[in-house]
């Protein structure tokens, strides 16, 4: 009853994909009560998991995504040869629904939406006023610092072990020492900017987040144990390490992407 009460209340409800099949929701569509649905992320949802959204019976289903990101993960062959991995999004789109693409990105310096922008949007992607007019940050005159950069760690390669819970996953040493020292020679630069700042008498920098992201678990592990022996466990935990997944619509100034599969 608190939970109808919630519900009937409420002018916008907020739930997971899954969340919609429950009574409580049924309940209140049957009465009209939802008269818009939108899906965010809906190109990263199976056209089953939004059909449970749209069974609401709303008059009009907005859906929010980009295709060009990863897809729903299916794990099973039958189901991704059966085409189940797309997303509804997607099968409307390629039927002829109208679809509105935004053009203006407000979260990357030029440099780095250079790339996708020209191989996967045509480069139809723009920078923001705001982007353009952003101060350089203060370590961009550094060798290895830029503001979009690629490094070949040719004596990488991955081996299997570590990982948790999930099971053996993969990791690269050389890739992880390679991030740890991006990492340090980050953090003596701003070090550097801001006693000369501060000598200077302006004020430092300001502070600068930084993430170290990698598609696998053991990596993640690999990771934070090179940045404690380069860095100090202290100062190693001012960078955050994660997996692709586990980072996903989170921010930082600086990300280092470590991909740990390398050619034998």
């Amino acid at each position: 009853a608190l939970e109808n009460s919630f519900v009937a209340a409420a002018d916008i409800v907020f739930t997971t994909l899954s969340s919609t099949g429950r009574r409580v929701f049924g309940r209140r569509a049957a009465g009209g009560a939802f008269a818009t649905v939108l899906v965010d992320e809906a190109a990263q949802a199976s056209e089953v998991a939004t059909l449970q959204a749209l069974a609401l019976g709303a008059a009009d289903a907005v859906l929010v995504g980009d295709p060009a990101q990863l897809p729903a993960t299916v794990l099973s062959g039958a189901a991704r040869a059966g085409n189940l991995q797309r997303s509804l999004f997607e099968r409307l789109a390629a039927a002829g629904a109208p679809v509105a693409m935004l053009t203006v990105q407000y979260r990357m310096h030029p440099a780095i939406r250079a790339f996708p922008s020209a191989r996967f949007y045509q480069g139809r992607l723009v920078d923001a006023a705001q982007v353009l007019s952003r101060p350089p940050c203060a370590f961009y005159h550094e060798p290895l610092l830029k503001p979009y950069a690629v490094f070949d760690v040719a004596a990488g390669r991955e081996m299997r072990g570590g990982g948790g819970r999930g099971g053996p996953s993969l990791r690269n040493e050389a890739e992880a020492e390679m991030a740890a020292a991006l990492y340090r020679a980050l953090r003596d630069s701003l070090n550097r900017a801001a006693a000369a700042a501060i000598a200077a008498g302006r004020p430092p920098p300001p502070p600068v987040t930084v993430g170290v992201l990698t598609p696998y678990r053991a990596q993640v592990e690999a990771v934070t144990a090179a940045l404690a022996r380069a860095a100090g466990p202290a100062a190693a935990r001012g960078a955050r390490v994660a997996t692709v997944d586990a980072f996903q619509g989170s921010e930082v100034d600086v990300a280092i992407l470590t991909a740990v599969r390398a050619r034998a």
